[in-house]
């Protein structure tokens, strides 16, 4: 019997993942919906991550339609079908982890506390607090296999990375004070950062600062950050080099 169909389409939009309380909302705020094509112009909609509970309050360990998930947002899937997704309001990132073989799943906490705060480096991913994580991306290797986790601690204007090889994390940027381009991504400031993604490429990692009004890369060669788009001030408008008005996600801004 195959409980989770994988061929299933996800919609990576704003107004499916998180929805503010409404009465026009389209789905519940507190899961994560799929949808299937079975005619070309008909599809069907069903939730299959999350049981509908509190936005604030986790419940894990469990399987994916039992589980609390909170607010989540920014969700990527790996080459394997799994998922991962911040869970802003508790402060947290989560994955739900399929079996296809025998049609299991499983949700389980692999960074931050549940609590708001500013965790410290190379320690355990789950004893190391975040404050309203917006996104992640994953790292793979050749053949697919998630080896990082890259995390938008977006109210500690950092980006974390996770190493999935013995759980432990650490800032890769922001928490800095300098402004200038070329310098080692850890000692620049990224202010809040709502979205973060990996070029799997080059190597290089894309921020969008939504408080700065960019987007930033860090080079992947040499760990050094720049603006890449949004170098002007609000005084000097807008245009080629211009300033960008609160950059957040694609999927983010599909909901605007």
């Amino acid at each position: 019997m195959v409980l989770f169909d994988l061929s299933f389409s996800f919609h990576f939009t704003a107004h499916l993942l998180y929805s503010p309380p409404c009465k026009d909302c389209l789905c519940r705020s507190t899961g994560i919906q799929a949808e299937k094509a079975i005619h070309e112009n008909l599809y069907y909609i069903r939730q299959f991550v999350g049981s509908g509970g509190s936005v604030s309050q986790l419940k894990l360990d469990v399987s994916a339609l039992k589980a609390g998930i909170g607010a989540p947002s920014g969700i990527v899937q790996s080459s394997n079908g799994d998922l991962y997704f911040a869970s802003r309001l508790s402060h947290s990132v989560l994955k739900v982890a399929f079996n296809k073989v025998d049609g299991t799943s499983v949700v389980t906490r692999i960074a931050g506390t549940g609590s708001m705060g500013k965790g410290d480096d190379d320690v355990p991913a789950t004893e190391s607090a975040l404050n309203s994580p917006y996104a992640v991306a994953v790292v793979e290797d050749v053949n697919g296999v998630v080896t990082a986790v890259l995390i938008a601690d977006t109210n500690n204007d950092r980006i974390r990375k996770l190493d999935v090889s013995n759980g432990k994390i650490q800032t890769i940027a922001g928490g800095g004070e300098i402004t200038d381009d070329g310098v080692a991504a850890i000692d620049a400031k990224v202010l809040t950062p709502y979205h973060v993604y990996y070029d799997k490429i080059t190597g290089d990692i894309f921020i969008t600062s939504y408080s700065g009004n960019s987007i930033q890369r860090v080079f992947g060669s040499n760990d050094t950050i720049a603006t890449v788009a949004g170098k002007c001030t609000v005084s000097e408008g807008l245009g080629d080099e211009g300033l960008l008005l609160k950059p957040v996600s694609r999927s983010h801004a599909s909901s605007q």
